[in-house]
């Protein structure tokens, strides 16, 4: 196992991470982009991903993580807030005052539970909740990147699920240890393939496309440029 020091707000500040397990390293300028029809957005939904930014990311704003326009954009916006909502607006969704610009590893959940309710957990913890209208997907996600912003985030993105449920009701404590499919998985991208353009999708629908972005073991290192 490789153990990696982590700034994790409510544990005791290590987290193992399976030898062999990879992640994607972003550079500001590099993305995986996903055609995903918009029938994907379901009115139950849980988009889910592990994250860790690099040392310079907290003077570049803002910083994105998933984004898919009709549905949501998962992002630190430039005022230090993380955030949950509409693509075009995300500041009006459901948000945390916790920076996730600290080298810190992250787990960053959005849920929908079918009735219009929205929820947002940062490392487990529920941080609030809003309401939110029909989901209507565009049919391109963005992981990593924000072409309305033209902005892009830099550092590590592992293990982003999409489910056709709610899996989260109230605060839990992530593992961190690798997703599986089930029977709610709508994609799932564990970026352990370690080299090549394509993110595969373990529930075999969803593949995404590379765009300048570096095969890395997920605790190398939260620099881009090494």
């Amino acid at each position: 196992m490789i153990t990696l020091i982590a700034l994790l707000p409510g544990c005791a500040g290590e987290v193992e991470i399976p030898g062999g397990y990879h992640a994607l390293a972003f550079d500001g300028n590099s993305c995986v982009e996903v055609a995903m029809d918009s029938a994907s957005a379901s009115e139950e939904m849980t988009i889910e991903l592990t994250l860790r930014a690099s040392a310079d990311a907290s003077d570049i704003d803002p910083q994105p993580f998933v984004t898919w326009p009709g549905v949501v954009a998962m992002v630190e916006l430039d005022d230090g807030r993380v955030a949950a909502g509409p693509e075009d607006d995300p500041g009006s969704g459901v948000y945390s005052t916790q920076s996730f610009l600290d080298g810190g590893i992250h787990h960053l959940a959005a849920t929908w539970d079918g009735e219009g309710r929205m929820q947002l957990f940062t490392d487990g913890e529920r941080v609030g909740f809003g309401s939110y209208a029909d989901l209507e997907g565009n049919n391109t996600l963005s992981i990593g990147c924000w072409a309305r912003e033209s902005a892009g985030f830099e550092g590590l993105i592992d293990d982003v699920r999409i489910s056709s449920t709610a899996r989260y009701e109230e605060s839990f404590k992530p593992d961190f240890e690798p997703y599986t499919v089930d029977l709610d998985t709508t994609a799932l991208w564990d970026f352990n393939e370690g080299a090549g353009e394509v993110a595969a999708d373990s529930a075999g629908q969803y593949d995404g496309t590379l765009i300048g972005t570096e095969w890395v073991p997920f605790g190398a290192s939260t620099d881009t440029d090494e």
